[in-house]
C-alpha cells in the first residue's frame, strides 16, 4: 500500500514537471552577427529564472556558457565537446548547398519559419543579410526564390541583399520573444519528418 502511494506521488511529480516544461513559456533574447567574425549572444530564462542560460561567443574567443538552476551555477564540461567537434570535422562530408535550391524544399522551409514567427510573436525582430555563391547563377536562383516567397515574411523587418560578384554570407539577426516547447517541437517534427525535407538533405550530403 505504501509503495503504491509513493509511486502515485512520483507519477504526480513527473506529470507536473512535464506539464511545466511543455506549457510554461520560455523567454529568450538572441543576437547573431557575422561580418569580420562571428558574434553570438543568447539569453534564455524559464519559470521566473528557475532555469537561466547565457551563451556568448565573440570572434575567436572560446564559447562561454553560463547555466543556473534555481540560482545554482552548473559547470559545463568543455574538453569532451572539443574532442567530439574535432572528430566531427574529420568525418564531415562536403555539403552541396545548390541541392537546397528547389521550390518544394524552400516552400517547406519558409512555411516553417512563418509558423515559428507567428507562434513566437516577437517583441523585436530584424534581419540584415547579404548572400552570394561562387557561381552567380546560383545566387540568381536563390534571389528568385526569395522574391517568390516574399509573402511569407512580409510585415517583418527583413532585408536580404544578393551579392553576385563574390561568395559571401554575412549579416545580423536580432530576435526577442517567447515560445512553448510543445509547439516548437511539433513544428520541427513536421519539417524534418517531411519527405521533401529528408530527400533534399540526403541529396545535399552526396559528394559530387
Amino acid at each position: 500500500m505504501i509503495i503504491l502511494v509513493i509511486l502515485e506521488y512520483i507519477l504526480t511529480i513527473c506529470l507536473s514537471v512535464i506539464i511545466l516544461i511543455f506549457f510554461v513559456p520560455i523567454f529568450f533574447h538572441l543576437q547573431v552577427s557575422k561580418y569580420n567574425g562571428l558574434v553570438l549572444w543568447v539569453k534564455v530564462n524559464w519559470l521566473f529564472n528557475a532555469i537561466y542560460c547565457h551563451i556568448k561567443k565573440e570572434g575567436d574567443q572560446n564559447l562561454v556558457i553560463i547555466l543556473k538552476i534555481f540560482g545554482l551555477k552548473i559547470p559545463i564540461e568543455r574538453e569532451r565537446a572539443k574532442k567530439k567537434k574535432k572528430e566531427k570535422i574529420k568525418k564531415e562530408k562536403k555539403f552541396n548547398f545548390r541541392a537546397l535550391l528547389n521550390q518544394p524544399f524552400l516552400t517547406k522551409t519558409f512555411q516553417f519559419i512563418k509558423k515559428v514567427l507567428k507562434h513566437i510573436v516577437p517583441q523585436e525582430f530584424r534581419v540584415r543579410l547579404s548572400y552570394g555563391f561562387d557561381n552567380p547563377a546560383n545566387t540568381g536562383i536563390l534571389c528568385g526564390f526569395i522574391a517568390l516567397f516574399s509573402a511569407y515574411y512580409s510585415g517583418y523587418d527583413i532585408s536580404l541583399d544578393p551579392i553576385f560578384d563574390q561568395e559571401i554570407l554575412e549579416g545580423e539577426l536580432f530576435l526577442k520573444g517567447r515560445l512553448f516547447c510543445f509547439v516548437i517541437t511539433y513544428y520541427i517534427l513536421q519539417l524534418v519528418l517531411s519527405k521533401t525535407f529528408r530527400k533534399t538533405i540526403k541529396e545535399a550530403k552526396k559528394i559530387n
